[in-house]
């Protein structure tokens, strides 16, 4: 490491030899011009006080996949024009009140895969022009009420793979500008699922995309009630509660609907009530057996529709009534004996009616854009494919 000092490079320096012995205070003083420096990789165990002391011009830090333990308040003390810091890969445990106090310039802080086991509230105070910050795949158990609140800029935010009990809105306070928010429970976490309190997003008016996995989201009226904005919804691995019914109505905004492996068995004309600019629809990897006639009225927009590895066997004209712009249908690995399309009911789904793809008995299904209804068996009787 005593190289260092003679380092002169404008733009990056890399430091490529395994050493875990801390870095002392100063080492870069000579590289006041240096844009990048790259520590990844390198055994790192401690971060000293003052140790990027000189580097004032210094806009991106890399110090990912080492074995550095805590965070103190004057480790970047020096570094007011960082826009990156990247600590990823770690074993960070402990992170100081304000550790990032004099990053006023920083955009990106990426905290994923360390061990963090609470967010306090004031371990982010300072950042106030923070755009991105990832968190995940850490053991986060605890929020503090207002740990985000100093973030007023931030518009990215991933909390996956947490180890939450509980999701409640006090926890998102101040969160006015975020756009992107990734949620969701760690595989070593607790077996219960998270829940979310009553009106768990509404200091998040501003949210467009949100992901939300292996949780416990009771799919109520009101739950998405202050999300006006959002445009992409996906629930994935998430216990559902009970039949969601006008859990989306308030989402007109949302052009695209994702729900897998959630265990949905059964789809009536009220689950999509209010989806009037739904353009996709992705339901795989369900329990569904039984579509009830209308259940896609309310989906004037649609033209995507998923139903692929679920249990349907009978699909009936009258199920597709409303998705006269539906393009692309898949039925992937179901159970599928016969099906019934209406050209006239979907019109926009068809090429010219004598244009068949499929003969099942006597069940005529009209030519489409793309039908993807690949059956779960394909040795039965009287199927032609021309």
């Amino acid at each position: 490491m005593s190289n260092l000092r003679v380092l002169t490079a404008k733009q990056a320096v890399r430091i490529g030899s395994h050493n875990t012995n801390p870095v002392s205070a100063h080492a870069f003083s000579s590289l006041e011009d240096l844009h990048q420096l790259n520590l990844c990789c390198i055994g790192l165990m401690y971060l000293t006080n003052h140790m990027f002391s000189g580097l004032q011009s210094l806009t991106h830090l890399h110090l990912q996949i080492n074995n550095i333990h805590k965070i103190n308040n004057s480790t970047f003390l020096h570094l007011n024009r960082l826009q990156k810091l990247d600590l990823s890969g770690n074993k960070i445990t402990g992170i100081a009140g304000k550790a990032f106090g004099n990053l006023s310039n920083l955009q990106e802080l990426i905290l994923s895969m360390n061990g963090l086991r609470s967010l306090k509230q004031e371990m982010f105070s300072g950042l106030k022009n923070l755009r991105k910050l990832k968190i995940s795949s850490n053991k986060i158990a605890h929020i503090a009420h207002k740990a985000f609140s100093g973030l007023s800029q931030l518009s990215e935010l991933d909390l996956s793979y947490f180890h939450l009990k509980s999701l409640t809105k006090e926890m998102f306070t101040g969160l006015i500008n975020l756009k992107q928010l990734r949620l969701g429970m760690g595989v070593s976490a607790p077996k219960t699922p998270p829940k979310f309190s009553p009106g768990a997003f509404e200091n998040l008016q501003s949210l467009v995309t949100l992901t939300i996995f292996q949780c416990d989201l009771p799919l109520e009226k009101e739950m998405f009630g202050c999300l006006k904005k959002l445009t992409y919804l996906y629930i994935g691995h998430t216990k559902l509660g009970k039949s969601p019914n006008f859990a989306f109505w308030c989402l007109a905004g949302l052009t695209e609907l994702v729900i897998r492996n959630c265990a949905l068995k059964c789809l009536d004309n009220s689950m999509f009530f209010g989806l009037k600019n739904l353009t996709h629809l992705f339901l795989f990897s369900n329990e569904i057996s039984k579509l009830e006639n209308g259940s896609f009225i309310q989906l004037s927009s649609l033209k995507h529709l998923d139903l692929s590895v679920n249990d349907l066997a009978i699909l009936t004209p009258d199920i597709w009534l409303g998705l006269e712009n539906l393009h692309i249908l898949k039925l992937i690995r179901n159970k599928v004996m016969s099906i019934a399309f209406d050209y006239k009911v979907c019109p926009h789904f068809c090429f010219e009616f004598d244009q068949l793809c499929y003969v099942l008995g006597n069940c005529f299904c009209v030519k489409l854009y793309e039908l993807y209804a690949f059956l779960y068996k394909t040795d039965h009787e009287g199927l032609f494919i021309p």
